[in-house]
Formats: structure tokens, C-alpha cells, sequence
């Protein structure tokens, strides 16, 4: 950050196999890089001011029986990028993906939340889904707001039936989802929890809560001659 002189960016970092030979049964050396950009919008203002636009793929989310889904890896995004596309080309901001099961995973690259007054409730491993840093986090913070907190299957009519539903992820971190398919969730706007957790956890992430300063790593600022 300080040689790029970036203040605030999204960063990540890849690790991947060398070039010495070719083939699945290549013995190669770990390679890694790291990527970072300065002011990365993952989603527009209207969809966190609104309430994004959310569409069940035509794609199903890989099982893991097929390939670990709990695995951050590059290759799997072929099954974000598809579904993004796809629900993009119908004018929709976001894909959710079922599982092999017909249950919900997860939206093309974000966790899912529904809430029905004060209960709120997330899914896990056993949904096909990538146990995210930002759904842990939401999970740690929703608990120490006094919401309980409920981790199992959620189906489509969970999410139909709910007051509030939000996905979360590290880019988007927490977006409210105002419509499902057209058919409005809820209000059809961003409710009232899904914002208090939004606020919550910008309080956290830029150190203004200390009850979550273990959650940081400060970065010393140079000091030139």
C-alpha cells in the first residue's frame, strides 16, 4: 500500500503453480501474487442505496463432491462468471445459485442472509458454499447486536417469505437485496437490519469499535528522511 501509495484498495493475493513443466503431474514450485486496486466498486450505489436485483441461475453451484466448494480458487469462478453473465444479460445485478439439492447456496460470489424479525439465518458447508471471512464476520457482529443467529438450509421460499435479505462477500461486503426475480422482498428496500449491520461492521473495519480492533493489522506509515 505505502509503494503504491494507495490509502484504501482491495487486495488480493494468488498463489498458483510455476512454469517448470506441464501437465497435472508436474511437480512444480508455488508461485505467488498480489493484486490490488484503489477504489473497487464491486456493486453499483443504486443497489446498496435500493436494494440489488437478485435472479435464481439457470446454473447450479458445483457440489463438493465434484470440487471442494470451502476452496478459494481461481478455477471454480467459471461457475460465478457464467451465472453473473447470464443474470447481467437479463438486467438482473446479481445470480444465486442453487445447489445440486435444489436448497440455496449463494449468490454468484457472496453469502447468503435472510431475516424474519429479530432471527437471522445463513447457511454452511453442507449447502455447497464457500465459508466466507465476510459472513463470519457478519455472523460474530449480528450475535454481539443481540439478533439470533440460526446456520442451516434456506430454501426460495425462505427467502420469499423474509423481511430482509442481504448477501455478503469481501469486494461487496454487505448488499441489501430488494427483489427476487421481480417479486420484491419484503419492503422491497434495504431494511433496517441489514443496515445496522452495514454500519456495524464499516465501525469495525476502520477501527472505530474497539471491541473489534483484533480483527486489524496495522500498517506502519514510512517515515522518509
Amino acid at each position: 500500500m505505502q509503494r503504491n501509495k494507495f490509502q484504501e484498495c482491495y487486495i488480493r493475493p494468488i498463489a498458483y503453480f510455476g512454469s517448470e513443466s506441464l501437465g497435472l503431474r508436474g511437480q512444480n514450485p508455488t508461485e505467488v501474487a498480489v493484486l490490488a486496486w484503489p477504489g473497487i466498486k464491486h456493486v453499483s450505489g443504486d443497489s446498496l442505496n435500493k436494494g440489488a436485483r437478485l435472479t435464481v441461475s439457470p446454473y447450479v453451484k458445483f457440489d463438493s463432491r465434484m470440487m471442494p466448494t470451502t476452496a478459494k480458487a481461481t478455477g471454480q469462478y467459471l461457475n460465478s462468471f457464467l451465472a453473473t453473465r447470464e443474470a447481467m444479460a437479463r438486467g438482473f445485478d446479481e445470480a444465486l445459485l442453487l445447489n445440486v439439492e435444489g436448497t440455496v447456496s449463494e449468490a454468484a460470489v457472496a453469502n447468503v442472509f435472510i431475516v424474519s424479525g429479530r432471527t437471522i439465518r445463513t447457511n454452511d458447508e453442507k449447502s455447497s458454499i464457500l465459508l466466507g471471512i465476510t459472513r463470519d464476520s457478519v455472523i460474530q457482529l449480528a450475535r454481539a447486536l443481540g439478533y439470533k443467529m440460526e446456520i442451516g438450509t434456506i430454501r426460495l421460499e425462505d427467502l420469499r417469505a423474509s423481511d430482509e435479505v442481504f448477501v455478503t462477500g469481501t469486494a461487496a461486503e454487505i448488499v441489501p437485496i430488494g427483489e427476487l426475480d421481480g417479486v420484491a422482498i419484503g419492503s422491497g428496500h434495504p431494511g433496517p437490519v441489514a443496515q445496522e449491520l452495514r454500519q456495524a461492521f464499516d465501525r469495525a473495519k476502520t477501527g472505530q469499535d474497539a471491541a473489534w480492533e483484533h480483527w486489524l493489522h496495522r500498517v506502519r506509515e514510512s517515515v522518509h528522511a
